[in-house]
């Protein structure tokens, strides 16, 4: 099993999954993280290794990221506040409560 996609919300993270399974690829995806530490919300995985070329170059449309193999480490596109808002990674405060972007670890 792979990691082929971090999303940044529970709805990015089905979007990718009915994709990838509309086209005969079967998919898992974990649980979202309530560590406001972590940069992202939910991954998706191949289940088949085998799969992974056909999946980055079908989500290549939906995030050209993801056709970068190796994906780049760290690579996050949104952070998680403590009041469970996601914020885009440009933003140094929460749009919703106002605290400040944790720091990467």
């Amino acid at each position: 099993m792979k990691r082929i996609y971090d999303a940044v919300s529970s709805w990015d993270a089905q979007m990718v999954h009915d994709i990838l399974e509309s086209h005969g690829i079967e998919v898992a995806v974990d649980e979202p993280s309530h560590n406001p530490k972590i940069m992202r919300s939910q991954s998706v995985f191949v289940v088949n290794d085998e799969d992974e070329p056909r999946a980055r170059e079908l989500l290549r449309d939906f995030n050209p990221v993801v056709g970068e193999n190796p994906p780049r480490p760290g690579l996050a596109w949104t952070w998680r506040c403590r009041c469970g808002e996601d914020s885009e990674e440009q933003f140094a405060a929460c749009w919703n409560c106002g605290v400040e972007r944790p720091t990467r670890e």
